[in-house]
């Protein structure tokens, strides 16, 4: 009897042991920001708290890294459960490997979707399937100064067409100022000037009928409330606990972004955020995402990382003279029929 009742305490003991057993959420980002840093640690401490057995854990890698590290990690045993992501192809390949996980239905309860700028979620859905989340945005914008201009004639709030573009910029070079610069080392930046005209000129309908290859709707046309933006997001891996979209009810709901908000660390695309905002041009922005019907992000994301790649080459040997129009196209749409067979 007593070998019994000690059998039944270990086991007891062993059956305590397995469901103390720790929950491990873990995150892979690109952020540097302290402060936003601290938020997150914030909202991770008191979610744990609620929620014994769970531990959230921060791993960071810088930009080129996380490129280039990600798809070995999503598929080792130690991948993280929330992933950084842009969304567009690279999403696509990594929904197509099998790699991520369907969240449509866990986030359609209680609303949680809802609390997002709709066009934000739209950039993590393939296929009528939500894959992650939207957490902020950067959109591309030009910033002028407002002494040169004005020396060169120029009123950039007037700048409304692509004629009236290519005008300022005459105006200034006959003034003998540089009318634009670009770091261009990366090589990806500028490649934001034909993406602006694309979407332009396509607009969301003939933007996709590229991406499907029905150039017979090419027929598209932007509109002036459209947004060509960075949407940095979270996708979450195959495998992940059940209690991964239950931690991002937290880390992305109002009340986490609105601090993040404030700070003016990001623009969050969580409705409501923009209240909080206190610099007059983030607010202005936030308020134009909650308007939009669409975002455009990077080329380089939307069209994946083989393709993207040599349209990001085109776009720099095209500034530097290296390339005609005609053949960077050419260089692009092989690399599109190559990688998309």
């Amino acid at each position: 009897m007593k070998f019994q009742a000690v059998l039944s305490l270990v086991i007891c003991g062993l059956l305590s042991l397995s469901a103390s057993a720790e929950t491990t959420i873990k995150i892979l980002h690109l952020q540097k920001l302290p402060k936003v840093l601290e938020i997150w640690q914030q909202a991770a401490q008191e979610y744990e708290k609620a929620h014994p057995g769970v531990k959230i854990e921060f791993d960071y890698l810088e930009n080129e890294a996380f490129k280039a590290k990600l798809p070995t990690l999503l598929q080792s045993k130690d991948r993280p459960t929330l992933f950084h992501s842009w969304g567009g192809g690279v999403m696509i390949e990594q929904i197509n490997a099998g790699v991520v996980q369907d969240i449509t239905a866990a986030i359609a309860d209680g609303g949680f979707k809802d609390t997002f700028y709709p066009a934000g979620v739209q950039n993590f859905t393939y296929q009528g399937k939500t894959y992650g989340l939207p957490g902020d945005i950067a959109p591309i914008v030009f910033w002028y100064n407002k002494e040169l201009c004005a020396k060169a004639g120029v009123d950039p709030t007037k700048i409304k067409t692509w004629d009236d573009f290519i005008d300022a910029v005459k105006k200034c070079q006959a003034a003998g100022i540089t009318p634009l610069a670009v770091g261009g080392k990366d090589e990806w930046p500028l490649h934001f000037y034909p993406a602006f005209l694309l979407m332009r000129i396509l607009g969301k309908d003939g933007m996709q009928a590229v991406i499907e290859g029905k150039n017979g709707g090419l027929g598209g046309k932007g509109h002036a409330n459209d947004i060509f933006a960075s949407v940095d997001g979270w996708l979450v891996a195959k495998d992940a606990p059940k209690e991964t979209v239950d931690w991002m009810k937290v880390w992305l709901s109002n009340e986490t972004q609105d601090k993040i908000a404030e700070e003016g660390l990001f623009i969050p695309v969580v409705k409501g955020t923009d209240e909080s905002i206190k610099e007059p041009f983030y607010k202005a922005i936030a308020q134009e995402v909650g308007n939009t019907q669409w975002i455009q992000i990077a080329m380089d994301q939307l069209l994946g990382p083989d393709t993207g790649r040599v349209f990001n080459d085109a776009c720099t040997d095209i500034a530097a003279g290296k390339l005609t129009a005609d053949k960077a196209a050419k260089a692009i749409e092989d690399s599109w029929e190559q990688n998309n067979k």
